[in-house]
């Protein structure tokens, strides 16, 4: 009798003070019968390749998965954080949206994890949660930043360091913090993982070298 937990690759962050990146997606099961017969194979998925400014792209992490009875039980890659003006891609949890010089906000990605999977008689449950806002230059502002990513626990905070984009004051002082994961250390104890967190999101980035968004807890 077994507990069971898979996070995908975390996704990469944006360049240019560009936004955090989102967790892996997240699954637990838990009390899973394994039999002595049954071979359970395990893919642990890589994180998203960091991008530069040569090049500017940004990418997703890589699915991790286990198959049991057949079935692969799959936590999604985190969506990339956005760069310049980009919104976040969508993953596990979505990476936060960039914004450049311009005063247009840019969306974080969503989650695309899949939150039930159902195999002999037993639940696994999957996480994931939207990328912050990034919020660009506007009413006498003097700079621009991008969202925290998604993580399994809690959305990605709007740069600024804003729950959500409403009733903001102009002026960014903070990359958006990453939404933060969730705490298994009542179950797999305070040595792995952050503390037994896992799947936090990455912090948003910010131009003009002020305060960084933090990573979530996990992250």
């Amino acid at each position: 009798k077994v507990d069971i937990l898979i996070v995908g690759g975390g996704g990469s962050g944006g360049f240019n003070a560009g936004a955090g990146g989102g967790a892996g997606g997240l699954i637990y099961g838990s009390d899973v019968i394994l039999n002595k017969n049954e071979t359970i194979y395990i893919y642990v998925g890589k994180g998203g390749i960091q991008n530069n400014s040569a090049n500017l792209i940004t990418n997703n992490g890589t699915i991790s998965y286990i198959n049991y009875n057949n079935i692969n039980i799959i936590a999604s890659g985190g969506g990339a954080g956005g760069y310049g003006a980009e919104i976040g891609l969508n993953g596990g949890s979505g990476g936060g949206g960039a914004s450049g010089s311009t005063s247009l906000n840019k969306e974080g990605g969503y989650s695309n994890q899949k939150t039930h999977y159902y195999i002999k008689n037993n639940i696994f449950r999957g996480y994931g949660n939207v990328g912050g806002i990034g919020r660009g230059d506007e009413h006498g502002g003097w700079t621009r930043a991008g969202g925290g990513g998604g993580g399994a626990g809690k959305s990605g905070n709007t740069s600024g360091n804003y729950i959500n984009d409403q009733n903001q004051s102009a002026r960014i002082s903070h990359g958006g913090d990453g939404g933060e994961g969730k705490d298994f250390s009542d179950i797999f104890g305070n040595n792995i993982g952050d503390n037994g967190w896992f799947a936090g999101g990455g912090g948003g980035g910010i131009h003009n070298n002020q305060n960084n968004g933090t990573p979530g807890k996990g992250g």
